[in-house]
């Protein structure tokens, strides 16, 4: 009797177990079912004084809040104002458990009759991806930085720069704040039309972002009744396999058009020919890496044409990606120091 009271309690507490996980698996599933949050948007981006609605997926009663009050308002019906630029997250909770977030960007236009004339700098900053919004860590300016976009629209600075491809940071907000930092400008005004991976072909005379992307920049600058200070060109990796001589051809077609623009502002060239690690390359990449350093640097007149940061050298691999070639946020900070230290001379 003893031996079968105890298989029979074993039995029954295996069967109770086994109950108890159905349940609980059926009102997880029916839980996901009825009650799974999403936020749901038009739009991530929201100009300063916008109003967008979010909705969500579920009938529970919500609680809605910012990750910074400052940026972005929300009211308990999911509607969000923005109130600076810059960027936030906003997170609801129901009351049944679950969450979800979304995080949106705000910006500011700009006209520019609000931008000060007094030392106002205006800088066209271009190349290929670590000129354009590639950067791990996007950044706001504090400053009167603006960015001027493709239809003549100023917005104040904040990553992504307005232009350039790519939708992360970039080294030209930072550089707009420095240059303001150090007393080397009170505004400043960029013009950012990088586009990643692109070769040098693409931007000389006859090249297709030459006449869609650099002579309609030029010619808007212009059109604003502005005048462009530097122009600085961060370029080079995509043209590892060529020679230096046709770097420099491609170059100076390149400068040929800016100088048929009408505009004579000092050219600074970065030294630029692939990732940090140049050290642990083959010696075949290293000679061919060294024919676009030496274009870089026999294109330099020290007239209006002048050398730029070295990023293959003074950028370090700590300060990169995993892919060893783009910036982490303190390699974007490191390149906008070396342009300070270029520009300051």
């Amino acid at each position: 009797m003893t031996g079968i009271s105890k298989g029979g309690l074993i039995i029954k507490k295996v069967i109770f177990l086994m109950l108890i996980i159905v349940m609980e698996n059926a009102c997880i599933n029916n839980k996901k079912e009825i009650s799974e949050l999403i936020i749901i948007s038009s739009k991530k981006t929201l100009l300063v004084g916008e109003k967008l609605q979010l909705n969500y997926t579920n009938t529970a009663k919500n609680l809605w809040t910012s990750s910074d009050l400052n940026v972005l308002l929300v009211d308990q019906n999911g509607q969000v104002i923005g109130v600076k630029n810059g960027y936030a997250t906003i997170s609801v909770v129901s009351s049944d458990g679950n969450t979800s977030s979304i995080d949106l960007v705000v910006e500011e236009k700009v006209s520019l009759d609000e931008i000060s004339k007094k030392n106002l700098k205006v800088i066209l900053g271009f190349g290929q991806s670590i000129a354009s919004n590639t950067g791990v860590g996007r950044y706001v300016c504090k400053n009167n930085v603006f960015s001027l976009d493709y239809d003549g629209q100023l917005y104040r600075g904040q990553d992504p720069m307005k232009w350039a491809d790519g939708v992360n940071g970039s080294v030209w907000s930072r550089l707009g704040d420095k240059l303001i930092d150090n007393g080397l400008c009170d505004n400043v005004i960029f013009i950012t039309i990088g586009v990643g991976g692109t070769p040098i072909s693409r931007w000389t005379k006859g090249g297709d972002l030459n006449n869609t992307k650099l002579i309609p920049a030029l010619k808007k600058v212009k059109d604003l009744g502005l005048n462009i200070d530097y122009i600085l060109w961060h370029q080079g990796s995509s043209d590892v396999g060529n020679s230096k001589e046709y770097y420099i051809e491609k170059f100076n077609g390149m400068v040929q058009t800016i100088r048929e623009s009408g505009i004579n502002s000092p050219i600074y060239v970065s030294l630029h020919s692939g990732d940090g690690d140049i050290g642990n390359n083959s010696q075949s990449i290293k000679n061919q890496r060294a024919q676009i350093r030496e274009g870089q640097k026999l294109v330099v007149n020290n007239t209006n044409i002048f050398q730029g940061p070295d990023t293959d050298l003074k950028i370090p691999l700590e300060y990169r990606q995993n892919d060893k070639l783009h910036f982490l946020a303190i390699g974007n900070d490191k390149f906008a120091d070396l342009w300070i230290e270029i520009l300051n001379k």
